[in-house]
């Protein structure tokens, strides 16, 4: 037996799923591969301490719960859903409803950024803030960061106009 078919069985060789034939053909296949064997045996020991670990406690109203339910679909009884779930019928429509409105608004939204108004023209302007939209900034305070981004950036204008 090949490695790689017979790593795909250790799982199910663990689990006690296989055949007595293939059984014995992974037996011996770990007999002889140091390799398999290794892995193997991290997955034996893996699969020792996942079944002595404690899992979560369940809920002990749960299995009265689940038998009483088990009993009205043997009956033919239909069983309502716990109050608070939203996934009923008619909050799902208004789910789905509220979704396709908020698509459409923001569709009618952007439709201005594919078809532009026929008014709209470029702003021809000789400032140079203002052709780049940023004469808000003229504004700004002594020594901050956007009064030298708009010496560099008027600096770098006026030069580039006079050459």
């Amino acid at each position: 037996m090949r490695c790689g078919k017979a790593r795909k069985m250790l799982g199910s060789y663990i689990d006690g799923e296989l055949s007595v034939a293939e059984s014995a053909m992974i037996r011996s296949h770990l007999d002889g591969c140091d390799a398999c064997r290794g892995i193997h045996e991290r997955m034996e020991s893996l699969d020792s301490l996942l079944r002595t670990a404690a899992g979560p406690a369940a809920p002990g109203h749960l299995t009265e719960r689940i038998l009483e339910h088990i009993d009205a679909r043997k009956a033919g009884l239909t069983v309502p859903l716990p109050a608070g779930r939203w996934y009923t019928a008619p909050r799902r429509w208004a789910a789905a409803a509220i979704f396709l409105l908020g698509l459409a608004v923001g569709a009618w939204m952007g439709l201005d950024s594919f078809y532009p108004s026929s008014d709209a023209r470029p702003v021809e302007t000789s400032d140079w803030a203002a052709s780049y939209m940023i004469d808000t900034l003229t504004e700004a305070p002594g020594g901050s960061l956007p009064l030298s981004y708009l010496t560099v950036s008027r600096e770098t204008y006026l030069d580039g106009e006079s050459r």
